[in-house]
């Protein structure tokens, strides 16, 4: 995952996305990836992936213990919600 944050960063958004996948490949339970995942989408305008993304990262969000719950996952989950036009109460 924080291969995929570093490659956005430097510019390079295809081997962001691709890093990405693969780390969803090799760990599908953590919201987090999805998460970072959609936050990268979104960020270059591609608002439908980064839906589909944020929308995975809720349904393994909601599997997690309440202890297993960062603050911070917390507010990017809720200002990405925003920024998708998605209230977090929707589903």
């Amino acid at each position: 995952m924080y291969l995929g944050i570093t490659l956005n960063r430097l510019g390079d958004f295809p081997s962001a996305k691709s890093s990405l996948q693969k780390a969803i490949e090799l760990e599908p339970a953590d919201c987090t990836i999805y998460l970072n995942y959609a936050l990268i989408l979104f960020n270059n305008g591609y608002n439908s992936d980064a839906k589909e993304q944020f929308l995975n990262s809720e349904k393994v969000f909601g599997t997690l213990d309440d202890e297993d719950k960062e603050p911070e996952m917390l507010d990017q989950r809720e200002v990405l919600a925003e920024r998708l036009g998605l209230a977090i109460d929707d589903w």
